[in-house]
């Protein structure tokens, strides 16, 4: 595995949650749909560091998973995270979407982030 192309992956990913949940995309809109306050968000260096943590773990399975498939390339990479997206994450956002009768709107917010996230690192990984 390739530890430098792991780290920049979980980077990009994050960076993208960053912009993803700011106030120059989706990050007012969803805050309505949540119903959350700015005020009441406890972003704290744990979250942040625990958030990073996670989506380096993420990167290292998604890596792994490339190398024992044998999918090589950018493109290969980003089809890999469509589908590691549709067979695993949509379902449960799915189902979470259903039993708490959530906005449709927050669905679409919600689960199209990991889509582009596991894109991006796919395009970066493979």
């Amino acid at each position: 595995m390739d530890f430098v192309s792991i780290i920049l992956a979980a980077g990009a990913a994050y960076i993208l949650g960053g912009l993803w949940y700011s106030p120059f995309l989706f990050g007012k809109h969803w805050m309505r749909l949540t119903k959350k306050k700015q005020k009441n968000l406890k972003i704290t260096p744990a979250v942040v560091a625990l958030g990073l943590v996670g989506t380096l773990i993420t990167a290292t399975v998604f890596s792994w998973i490339l190398l024992q498939t044998g999918v090589h390339g950018a493109v290969g990479g980003m089809f890999f995270g469509v589908v590691l997206w549709a067979g695993f994450l949509l379902p449960f956002a799915a189902n979470a979407v259903l039993f708490e009768v959530s906005p449709p709107q927050l669905f679409i917010i919600d689960s199209l982030y990991p889509l582009v996230g596991l894109v991006l690192m796919g395009a970066i990984l493979g």
